[in-house]
């Protein structure tokens, strides 16, 4: 796998985007992106989970709710381990 084929929580963070606004242009709004920009992370994130994010049933989008939820659970997890602190370790 390309490095650029990987998840980063760049691509998480636009899906939870997408997954809140339920639209790909209100994602790409709401980060300040653009749309297309949005739809590559989709298109990563699908190819890295080897299932669709979304379905689009007329004007609605549809989340599949267990990837909602671990999409959620790692982002949580990046925000948790921003705020932890680093300890010197002393010589041994």
């Amino acid at each position: 796998m390309h490095r650029q084929d990987g998840l980063s929580f760049a691509t998480l963070r636009a899906a939870e985007a997408v997954i809140d606004t339920r639209s790909l242009t209100g994602a790409a709004q709401k980060l300040g992106i653009s749309q297309p920009a949005v739809s590559m992370h989709l298109g990563r994130l699908e190819k890295a989970i080897r299932t669709p994010l979304i379905k689009k049933l007329g004007n609605r989008i549809i989340v599949k709710e267990e990837i909602f939820r671990l999409i959620r659970q790692m982002l949580d997890l990046e925000r948790r381990l921003r705020t932890v602190g680093y300890e010197k370790m002393s010589p041994s």
